[in-house]
């Protein structure tokens, strides 16, 4: 089990979310596990509109969205 006590910094940097479609919902052929830093902002957006409120990567989404809206960075969508 991940330890979601630690600061978003180190959540950012450490948790990974399995990605298994491609924008089109295309499922990939394998997996792609990806750091949270790295998912693009339409993939947090999503994520962070359809995963239940109480699940713990919920708010690691949200959080990285705010994040990424304070320090002006933004991540492109996936190329196939």
């Amino acid at each position: 089990m991940f330890d979601f006590n630690k600061t978003h910094e180190e959540l950012r940097e450490e948790l990974e979310w399995g990605n298994s479609f491609n924008a089109n919902m295309e499922r990939l052929p394998e997996t792609k596990y990806l750091k949270i830093k790295e998912l693009s902002d339409g993939h947090l957006l999503t994520l962070s509109t359809f995963l239940p409120e109480n699940q713990p990567y919920h708010a690691v989404f949200r959080n990285e969205l705010n994040y990424r809206e304070s320090k002006g960075i933004s991540v492109a969508e996936y190329k196939d």
